[in-house]
This record gives C-alpha cells, structure tokens and sequence, in this order.
C-alpha cells in the first residue's frame, strides 16, 4: 500500500465496538486482530501512510459472521450483525 512494506503485527485483548442503528454498541472481541505497522518508521514513512483508511479484512467479517455493504452511489456504507 503506498509504495511501502508493512508487517502484521498481532494485538490480543482488543474490544471493538461499533456503534448501531439504535445508538447502542455492538462488541466484539476477537482472540487476536491484525495491525499493520510500516516496516520503516521514520518520520517521513509514517506522515505518507497516515492517510491509508483503516481496513476490516474478509477473515474478520466471516469469523464474525458480517456482511459489508456499500453503495456508493448512495454514499452509505454499513456492517449487519447476526
């Protein structure tokens, strides 16, 4: 991504929560979630992946068993929940 290395560094103990269409959370917490770090981590490399978005990768969405949608033509996008 951007013309750079990144490793995939493991993180246990997350909780992510995902805010609903009632206002109220959805957690999760997975036995482990992927971050990406740049391989380089000078001051340069890192102001140019700043502005990378964050991803959830398909492995997320299945062992969660959640659907992405996105219509962009609406500019809406959303994650269903079981």
């Amino acid at each position: 991504m951007a013309g750079h290395k990144f490793i995939n560094v493991q993180i246990k103990g997350a909780v992510l929560s995902f805010r609903t269409d009632t206002g109220g959370l959805y957690n999760v917490e997975p036995p482990s979630i992927g971050g990406l770090v740049p391989t380089k981590r000078n001051a340069t490399t890192l102001r140019e992946v700043e502005h990378i978005p964050s991803i959830i990768g398909n492995d997320f969405l299945e062992d969660h068993k959640l659907a992405l949608h996105f219509d962009p033509s609406e500019e809406t996008v959303y994650l269903d929940f079981p």
